[in-house]
């Protein structure tokens, strides 16, 4: 009876173990550069894979249409966000001028309505 513990114990141990090991090796695997591969030559990696996401509209230019350069495309989405804060259509705005609102009229909407 105590072997039969014992052995499963061991099992456990060297499980958990090759589990650790598994993983540990998937993170530095994700967070470094392939072995064997020089740092510049990873660099040049890295910038011709972010030039062909941006060409094809993947990664981070994803919303991006492919007629349109992604220097447009920034100042589009610069110019939407300007308007959306200027005309009260995000969210920040919109909980800022209600509250305004609210304070400006004695906390009571109705009377900024016109109610009585």
């Amino acid at each position: 009876m105590y072997g039969r513990k014992h052995i499963h114990r061991v099992a456990a141990l060297l499980t958990a173990v090759a589990a650790l090991a598994f993983f540990a090796g998937s993170v530095q695997a994700a967070n470094s550069r392939p072995a064997g591969m020089t740092k510049d030559a990873y660099r040049a990696l890295m910038l011709r894979s972010e030039a062909l996401n941006e060409r094809y509209g993947l990664g981070k230019w994803a919303g991006r249409p492919l007629s349109m350069s992604p220097a447009a495309y920034r100042a589009l989405m610069l110019r939407s966000e300007a308007l959306n804060r200027r005309y009260g259509l995000d969210r920040t705005s919109q909980s800022t001028k209600v509250m305004a609102q609210q304070t400006s009229s004695g906390n009571h909407p109705e009377r900024a309505a016109g109610r009585p």
